[in-house]
């Protein structure tokens, strides 16, 4: 759902409270020995605003958070690829009679392995 003032999806009651909670808190926070205000109308619409974009930017740090997943779950499907893969070349080297070379490959696939169960305990 996008608001039709703001323009930003997701301003629900909840986005409500929580710049109401904000507002709240910057006027608790004002000090009392600070000059009096013209109008606090201003004050309370700049501490709207300030916590609107408080929470633009939480929205936004979210969605960061989803390409580091994403990221990961791109590294998991990888090292499940090189696994595969050095099982391929040792089978295709002993298929040939090539023992001498299944050395090679059976070291990198117990790297590959190592790396990917690394990942995945460590998930």
């Amino acid at each position: 759902m996008v608001s039709t003032r703001t323009g930003w999806p997701g301003t629900g009651m909840g986005d409500i409270r929580y710049c109401n909670d904000c507002r709240t808190r910057c006027l608790l926070r004002r000090d009392p020995s600070a000059p009096v205000l013209a109008s606090d109308e201003s004050y309370l619409r700049r501490a709207a605003v300030n916590a609107s974009v408080d929470l633009i930017r939480a929205r936004r740090a979210e969605r960061i958070v989803a390409l580091t997943e994403a990221a990961a779950i791109i590294g998991i499907a990888a090292g499940i690829g090189l696994v595969l893969y050095f099982v391929g070349a040792i089978v295709s080297h002993l298929r040939v009679g090539d023992v001498k070379g299944t050395g090679s490959a059976a070291f990198m696939f117990v790297l590959a392995a190592g790396a990917l169960a690394l990942r995945l305990l460590t998930k």
